[in-house]
């Protein structure tokens, strides 16, 4: 597998399979790595399942790698705003968020954190520790409460300068019993419901000292404890100097108990069953180093809190170019957390869903046509109570599970006031008005402010999702689609950044529920099958094919697998279509380490663990960084290194509905695929070489208009006439920097699978995909640092904003960038005979291209944008040619 593909996940040894299997009490068939809790004293909050939960409370942990100055925003950065903006969003759903390797700074870079989250309450902060190397402190944000009730920050403890046990039994300050010693935070949280009591807890976190390295051993350190044992002893400490040892007790952050920092046979020493439960389980990928998959940051719960235990995860999703600081991560650890709480009777869950015409629940539906008329309901409100309820434009920047709040923007101008029935329902005819295709959110403004805030008890149906879908019309070339964020039809999806993946269907059988399985392109062709077609002949096994996509937990042993974690259900509406997002956060899955056979454990050695010394700047002191590129398998296993998701299924999927839920793929089943059969056809006749104007009325026109459309996120829908009309030419333009598509372009951008339905790719294999057939997407932004174009290679990018840093176009080369702004921070070189351009989209006038200080252009014989310098900036009209390449209907050569 290319080493280049950063989301891959790691292997477990046999021993960490025992030790989970210790923990658990459970066989080999569960999973390899989540720690169950025993059965708890209060009834647990099953996954996606709120509405049985009477109160709830979310603690989280998150090392953000060396956060100073830099990062904090004092000093300007690029990209340094958007990057901020998402690790709040990230951080802004827990109603506690603790922050670690928070330099040094003062009270400048740790306000900084509350600047980010300002509903939040910040000013708990210990002071700066560390023995050697840059100093950090913890940081501690909470919410004085939420929608379920109100939280109380009793006391923040700084362990920094008393006195405690060191591990042979000496007094010693904590300074030389820790390097980073710890902080405890006491809580009450009194929930609103009369029924529920005060609820008081004791959250410690700590970032432990992953070696000792070669130097000499701490004060009341036996001199001869090995390098390896550092994670060890300060776990230990802890456990030997808890502060309020009967009181309710959570130990969360980046405790380094895994991989190269926790050999395995420490496991089990530190916070053992049955006294204590962990969650989050060896092997599971908490940090960010390629090809590995360490559980560092860990969840340690107390027999008495357990009980309260409902819910945990590891938030993948700001991974990537949603959080690239320069060309780095925010951190080299992934944000993890718990939620704790209880319940003594059902409460309905809060939603508000939109019917067409009767109020039914078989009338209730996710996709709209312009043309239809809507209503809206509601249910699980409280009795009695007044608000307002916004229909707004989805937007996958908000996110209703966070505490962040923003303004609400009403898309017909105003919101429907309610009044909520004592039963906790309304129902509403809101003004339509024929809205513009799209996706949008019903919310939920209790307090009537105009401001969504999570905190008042505002809420939309879905934390991520959009609430409904509204179409221009039923016109269309395929029954079935996947749509990305953007809702456009797509084809290739960036790990990094995709938060679901959406299906769209129609001409279904109404008011129908069955299965949808998604199919592992790579187990597909392994079983033999050439075609759909001889699959569906065969009457293929879906399960044997299906991805786990129900799948819940740990790292992934296939024979442990259950026939009901390869499938999914859905409901038609009563129009026979279905819109729904089939694949919530992919990078949770796509984490996930897979294994055909337990692997045998390595054998360690006390060096893997590195020199435990704390690293300058934006860069990992994980001891398992470069573990990939070691030729030492040990050091590899030890760091488990392979065994990843996408070894076993590939990156490739299709969509299935099991309309008969048989479990087999056979007549009446809808299959999704990238349709281009109708240009492939036109193309394998003779003398068919270009699809242009004289291919009027032939369906491969209709199909590419289709997949420009779906493909480029365009504005304007698909005609109802079939004719290759001036949308279709110019978003072949933009396309593919070409008025018309011949057949060796056509040629060029199908790939062998391609009827493949779609693909799930990490970043940087996206970025490199730009210039081929699903690569181009209006909302992406395009960063390119020290970028050459080889010899006679002709590059062609739309994107909405590109950053160039350098950029160097070799002989005969040809680069075409159509975007809306264009920001060039370094030098363009083009030499002899080669062609760079910068154009704006086609429908917006008057973008600017911006020249860096220090930045320019230098041209040797080359052509390069035909505009007018003033002071320093380019002004673009979207009318401007560049040489041959680039043709549209009002473009003229300047």
């Amino acid at each position: 597998m290319n080493k280049k593909l950063l989301v891959l996940v790691g292997i477990l040894s046999t021993l960490i399979l025992n030790a989970c299997t210790q923990l658990t009490g459970t066989s080999n068939n569960k999973s390899l790595s989540r720690v169950e809790p025993i059965e708890p004293m209060v009834q647990t909050l099953q996954a996606d399942n709120d509405n049985v939960v009477s109160w709830r409370l979310r603690v989280a942990s998150w090392n953000v790698l060396n956060f100073g100055d830099r990062k904090s925003g004092l000093n300007p950065v690029a990209n340094k705003a958007l990057l901020l903006a998402r690790m709040a969003q990230v951080a802004g759903q827990y109603e506690i968020v603790i922050f670690q390797e928070v330099l040094n700074g003062g009270n400048s870079v740790t306000q900084a954190l509350a600047a980010l989250l300002p509903a939040y309450n910040c000013n708990n902060f210990t002071v700066p520790s560390g023995r050697r190397g840059r100093q950090e402190r913890y940081v501690m944000c909470y919410l004085s409460g939420n929608a379920d009730g109100v939280l109380v920050l009793n006391n923040f403890f700084d362990y920094m300068g008393n006195q405690y046990t060191a591990i042979d039994g000496s007094a010693q300050t904590a300074q030389n019993i820790w390097m980073r010693p710890p902080a405890r935070m006491t809580f009450t949280f009194t929930p609103n419901e009369v029924q529920f009591g005060p609820f008081t807890f004791d959250v410690y976190t700590n970032h432990t000292k992953p070696s000792y390295g070669a130097g000499a051993r701490p004060p009341g350190t036996p001199a001869a404890s090995p390098a390896s044992q550092s994670v060890r002893n300060e776990l230990t400490s802890i456990e030997t100097n808890q502060i309020a040892p009967a009181s309710l007790i959570m130990l969360i952050g980046d405790l380094n108990v895994d991989c190269a920092s926790y050999p395995v046979r420490d496991r089990d020493t530190n916070f053992p069953l049955p006294t204590w439960h962990w969650y989050i389980g060896y092997g599971e990928r908490t940090n960010t180093a390629p090809l590995s998959s360490c559980a560092y940051d860990r969840i340690i719960l107390n027999q008495i809190l357990n009980p309260y235990y409902q819910d945990h995860g590891i938030v993948y999703d700001h991974y990537n170019n949603a959080t690239r600081l320069n060309g780095s991560r925010i951190s080299d650890h992934y944000l993890v957390w718990v939620e704790l709480g209880a319940q003594q009777a059902k409460k309905r869950q809060r939603t508000i869903t939109a019917t067409k015409n009767s109020v039914s629940v078989g009338t209730r539906k996710r996709a709209f046509t312009r043309s239809m008329a809507m209503k809206l309901i509601a249910q699980g409100i409280k009795p009695g109570i007044q608000g307002n309820v916004f229909i707004i434009r989805n937007n996958s920047a908000f996110n209703f599970a966070s505490y962040q709040p923003f303004n609400l923007v009403d898309v017909r101008g105003q919101p429907n006031s309610v009044t909520i029935s004592n039963t906790g329902e309304f129902t509403v005819d809101p003004v339509w008005n024929s809205l513009e295709s799209g996706a949008y959110n019903f919310v939920f403004d209790i307090n009537r402010d105009g401001i969504y805030n999570r905190a008042d008890g505002d809420f939309s149906t879905y934390p991520t999702q959009a609430d409904v879908i509204v179409l221009e019309s039923d016109i269309g070339h395929n029954n079935l689609v996947t749509l990305g964020d953007n809702f456009a039809t797509r084809s290739l999806y960036d790990l990094g950044q995709a938060i679901n993946i959406y299906a769209l269907a129609k001409s279904l059988p109404k008011n129908t529920t069955a299965n949808y399985y998604i199919i592992s392109n790579k187990l597909f062709k392994s079983a033999g099958y050439s075609s759909w077609q001889q699959a569906r002949s065969a009457k293929m096994s879906l399960l044997d094919n299906a991805v786990p996509i129900a799948y819940k937990g740990g790292s992934i042993l296939i024979s442990s697998l259950k026939s009901n974690d390869k499938y999914l259900s859905f409901t038609t509406d009563n129009d026979g279509y279905w819109f729904q997002s089939i694949w919530t956060s992919l990078s949770q899955l796509l984490n996930t380490a897979v294994f055909t056979q337990i692997p045998s454990p390595p054998d360690y050695k006390p060096e893997y663990a590195g020199d435990g010394l704390p690293t300058e700047g934006n860069v990992s002191d994980d001891p398992c960084a470069f573990a990939y590129q070691s030729d030492d398998t040990n050091f590899q296993a030890v760091c488990n290194i392979g065994h990843t998701f996408t070894d076993y299924y590939g990156d490739a999927f299709n969509i299935i509905l099991d309309l008969n839920n048989n479990g087999l793929f056979d007549n009446g089943d809808v299959l999704g695929v990238r349709d281009i059969g109708d240009m492939t056809t036109f193309f394998n006749a003779p003398g068919n070489t270009t699809l242009n104007s004289n291919a009027d009325g032939n369906p491969a026109v209709s199909e590419y208009k289709e997949y420009l459309n779906g493909a480029l996120s365009l504005n304007t829908p698909l005609n109802e006439n079939n004719s290759y009309d001036v949308d279709t030419e110019k978003a072949s333009s933009k396309y593919i920097c070409s008025s018309t598509l011949s057949k060796a372009q056509f040629n060029a951008f199908v790939i062998p699978d391609s009827q493949t339905g779609f693909r799930v790719v990490e970043s940087d294999t996206y970025q490199l995909e730009h210039n081929k057939d699903t690569g181009v997407f209006a909302y992406e932004n395009l960063y390119w640092g020290d970028t050459t174009v080889k010899n006679g290679q002709d590059v062609c990018v739309s994107t909405n904003t590109l950053i160039v840093d350098d950029l160097s176009a070799e002989k005969n080369s040809s680069i075409t960038v159509v975007a809306d702004s264009h920001v060039i921070n370094g030098q363009i070189n083009s030499t002899t005979d080669a062609e760079v351009c910068f154009n704006t989209a086609l429908k917006v006038e008057g973008t600017v291209l911006s020249i860096g200080a220090g930045g320019g252009v230098i041209s040797g014989g080359g052509t390069f944008l035909a505009a007018l310098f003033v002071d320093g900036v380019i002004a673009i009209g979207s009318n401007l040619y560049c040489g041959s390449k680039l043709k549209s209907n009002n473009a003229q050569p300047q």
